[in-house]
C-alpha cells in the first residue's frame, strides 16, 4: 500500500529529530528573534518548519487582534479617557 503525502511538498515531509526541535524552541523563545525566524522558516525556502512557522504567525495575528478588541472595548466599557479627567 502507497504512502499519501498529506502535509504537500516532499521536503515538509522531512523529519526533525527531538534535538532539532528542542533548537528550535530555544530560539524561538528568544524575543526579536523569533519573529525574524518564523517568517525567514514560513516563507523561505520548503523546510520542516515552514507548515509550523506559519500556524505559529497566524496564532499571532489572532491573538493581536483579539487583545486590540479587547482594549478598544475596555477603553470604551470604562468611558474612555473621563477616568483621568
Amino acid at each position: 500500500m502507497e504512502a499519501v503525502d498529506v502535509g504537500g511538498s516532499s521536503a515538509s515531509s522531512e523529519h526533525m529529530s527531538v534535538g532539532k526541535w528542542v533548537i528550535t524552541f530555544i530560539l524561538l523563545a528568544i524575543p526579536l528573534l523569533n519573529l525574524i525566524l518564523l517568517f525567514v522558516w514560513g516563507f523561505g525556502a520548503d523546510n520542516p518548519r515552514k507548515s509550523y512557522s506559519q500556524a505559529v504567525l497566524l496564532f499571532m495575528v489572532i491573538g493581536f487582534v483579539l487583545w486590540i478588541v479587547f482594549v478598544a472595548l475596555s477603553f470604551f466599557a470604562f468611558g474612555g479617557l473621563s477616568l483621568f479627567g
